[in-house]
């Protein structure tokens, strides 16, 4: 879209690029148009088949692998007029439907609770975790070598979970009731299973559970791609097990035949598998309130508050609409994400980021993976760069999750400002051509050390939402009257 002749935009403005930090926010690689793919996989071992991730890809820039669909079928206008719609905010004190599958769900949680340790994770005991998972969408994708317990664990979450969709190789070689393992079928056997998971995504189940032993990195990449192309939570689960890595226990516990030998084998070439960052993801239902929420606060902004483009974009903004405002953040339509709030950006095994793999093998950050936590929608933060949603952590759990260095919270940083642990947490909804996402970090610390400071405001102006606060330099923030809670999964990705 062109700007108007008195607009700015296209000619003088030219977004700051003061990027100073190595870690930051990006939102998630997929669509949030609700169409699926249709057809069968035919891909090979770890290779996407089509169907469900058919389409043009693109690349999310903190990802080195990760592609995603075209949005050009899935996107839609929204006007400042429409209704907001309410998150998804569960409690423990949720009333569920007096039914039989509730009462098994309430047995299941009892049994686990008291005599299954090995199953002591959040998505099979938490009341909130499982109450968000019901309304949600996650994938569970099993890993670990036969014998070691994923194969309970995904039976737990299958009787937990009654509409849950249970796929598995193992399932290809099933046979009148016995187990008929043939080598030369193990390519049509993983084929089988990847259809049943596409198909499970097509029909919107709101928990699949992949039960392969997945040892390599790669042959996860298939059940990763689909869960992040069609906007599922993604969750890697690996057992708890005393003997999960002793080769003599598990060639006499798994219910293959597997030998020793083999078993031996297949933990020596088990990869770990390392995300590029840890983060609280909204669904997709929620994310598409908070962009609504910010659609109509950025309009009655431009709209309501005089020189509002100019203050926030500089000279390029003067005589800027609101059509021309939020096409030069890409606003107009649903964006191609799901939101997230990263608590520690680990990047690639290259990245060289300080304590990478300490955050990831830190047993509080692995305990809380699979669990739902609140976190609360405070303001918004709007710069020539970047909108952001500024978030609070809610918790003393989520706040010892937090891990951005660039806070300098523990002061370990040759500077002279400290900020409170978690004043930096946001969810990017969007940045300027050719502005990465990470900016919105080093955009909302410098609006913290403004209000810290007490630097002195250009104006201030109530709105119906809230307060805007706008400085020089092109900073506005937006406090909100009432904070807005929402549900979120811990993971990494």
């Amino acid at each position: 879209m062109a700007c108007s002749d008195k607009c700015g935009l296209g000619r003088n403005l030219r977004p700051r690029k003061d990027m100073e930090s190595n870690s930051g926010l990006t939102t998630c690689p997929s669509a949030l148009g609700w169409g699926r793919g249709r057809g069968r996989g035919r891909g090979r071992g770890g290779a996407p088949g089509r169907g469900a991730m058919r389409g043009h890809h693109t690349r999310d820039p903190q990802r080195e692998d990760a592609v995603g669909p075209s949005p050009q079928d899935r996107r839609g206008n929204l006007h400042e007029n429409e209704e907001v719609l309410e998150p998804s905010v569960s409690s423990s004190d949720e009333v569920l439907e007096p039914t039989v599958s509730a009462v098994v769900s309430a047995l299941s949680e009892t049994k686990i609770s008291a005599y299954e340790p090995e199953l002591d994770f959040p998505f099979l005991k938490d009341s909130n975790t499982i109450s968000y998972l019901r309304s949600s969408q996650t994938m569970f994708v099993m890993r670990g070598v036969s014998g070691s317990g994923k194969s309970t664990i995904a039976r737990a979450l299958k009787n937990l979970y009654q509409s849950a969709v249970l796929c598995s190789a193992d399932d290809y070689f099933m046979m009148g009731g016995e187990y008929k393992f043939r080598s030369d079928d193990l390519g049509s056997a993983h084929r089988y299973c990847q259809e049943k998971a596409e198909e499970a995504v097509r029909n919107q189940v709101n928990v699949i559970i992949i039960d392969n032993t997945n040892v390599k990195r790669w042959e996860m990449k298939f059940y990763m791609d689909l869960a992040r192309h069609n906007f599922y939570h993604l969750v890697i689960v690996q057992p708890k097990t005393a003997w999960r890595d002793d080769p003599k226990v598990l060639s006499s516990r798994n219910t293959h035949n597997v030998d020793e030998v083999t078993i031996r084998k297949k933990i020596k070439e088990f990869e770990d598998y390392v995300p590029f960052y840890y983060a609280w993801f909204l669904n997709k239902k929620d994310s598409l309130m908070v962009y609504k929420k910010c659609y109509k606060c950025l309009v009655e902004c431009i709209e309501s508050i005089p020189g509002f483009s100019y203050d926030v974009l500089g000279p390029g903004g003067q005589d800027c609409r609101a059509e021309e405002f939020l096409e030069y953040f890409k606003l107009k339509e649903v964006p191609n994400s799901i939101y997230h709030c990263t608590s520690k950006f680990l990047g690639g095994w290259k990245s060289g980021i300080e304590g990478r793999l300490e955050y990831h093998q830190n047993a509080d950050v692995q305990r809380a993976c699979g669990q739902s936590f609140r976190i609360s929608m405070t303001g918004l933060i709007v710069t020539s760069t970047v909108v952001a949603v500024r978030i609070k952590l809610t918790s003393k759990e989520s706040v010892d999750l937090y891990d951005k260095p660039e806070e300098n919270a523990d002061g370990r940083l040759p500077r002279n400002f400290r900020h409170l642990k978690g004043s930096s947490a946001h969810l990017t909804i969007a940045t300027a051509e050719g502005i990465p996402p990470k900016q919105s970090n080093s955009e909302l610390l410098t609006i913290v050390e403004l209000e810290t400071n007490k630097i002195k405001k250009k104006a201030s102006h109530v709105i119906s939402c809230g307060v805007a606060d706008i400085w020089n330099r092109n900073y506005c923030s937006i406090t909100f009257n009432t904070p807005l809670e929402i549900n979120t999964l811990f993971t990494g990705s």
